[in-house]
């Protein structure tokens, strides 16, 4: 499955970190060079916000919303029925699109409706556990085949993370259609207008409920570094559960 990622130029060391990852993996990968507020300003987008968000939503964090649907405009270009958004700073697991796709199927056919994006990555650790806890482990779970409870569950929106998730073409066009114009973007549709939710609340979205990557935060954080602490106590949370139910071959080629 194709994977557009997200890298500044001026980040160098994530562009090698990434694409050694995907040399190794030998996934089919793009590139997609991310907005920065110099950026939106020299190309003169026009951006409709919504007033809550005006004082609490940095430049920085619209242009990462803005480089998240430059991704999503690739991949729907590119005509695949699926394709993967990453950013730049995720260890992820080479996933088996097969069996995930299968997974897909099998949460769509439960929940009677389907599945436009789905989360691959939280950084909260509290949502992590409540997955794993919650909805894995249910009915038995986590045995040698960890097929007896939830693969993949709704999300809510108190799930952040947009680091790395996959969605369907029907799922990308209608991410585009409600964020993007011929005259710019309007973003005024939710009051949380960050990346971590805005993708997720135009389409039918649902989560991975084990976990199947880590954030390196040694490559630091260009939004916020004041965040890095608590993103590390989540990837310890996932390599413990690694340790004591190590059910990575789930998803794994």
């Amino acid at each position: 499955m194709k994977h557009y990622w997200i890298n500044l130029d001026k980040c160098a060391d994530r562009k090698e970190y990434m694409e050694a990852q995907f040399h190794k993996k030998e996934i089919d990968n793009y590139r997609i060079l991310a907005e920065t507020p110099e950026t939106i300003k020299s190309n003169n987008y026009t951006i409709i916000r919504n007033e809550q968000s005006i004082n609490t939503t940095t430049p920085c964090e619209i242009a990462c919303i803005l480089s998240h649907l430059k991704a999503i405009a690739r991949g729907y270009a590119d005509g695949d029925p699926y394709f993967c958004v990453l950013e730049d700073d995720i260890e992820f697991l080479n996933i088996d699109f097969k069996k995930m796709l299968k997974y897909v199927e099998e949460a769509q056919n439960k929940n009677n409706e389907v599945v436009e994006i789905l989360q691959l990555y939280t950084s909260s650790h509290p949502v992590v556990i409540q997955l794993y806890n919650g909805h894995f482990l249910k009915d038995g779970s986590g045995g040698s085949s960890g097929s007896g409870g939830d693969i993949i569950a709704k999300r809510h929106e108190a799930y952040p993370g947009a680091v790395y998730y996959m969605v369907s073409r029907e799922g990308a066009r209608k991410i585009l259609d409600k964020y993007v114009n011929e005259n710019g973007y309007d973003l005024s549709y939710y009051s949380w207008t960050a990346a971590d939710n805005i993708i997720y609340a135009a389409v039918n979205s649902f989560v991975i409920t084990y976990p199947v990557a880590i954030t390196d935060i040694t490559l630091g954080s260009v939004l916020h570094p004041e965040h890095l602490p608590n993103h590390e106590f989540c990837n310890n949370i996932i390599r413990h559960i690694w340790t004591v139910n190590n059910q990575l071959k789930m998803f794994s080629k």
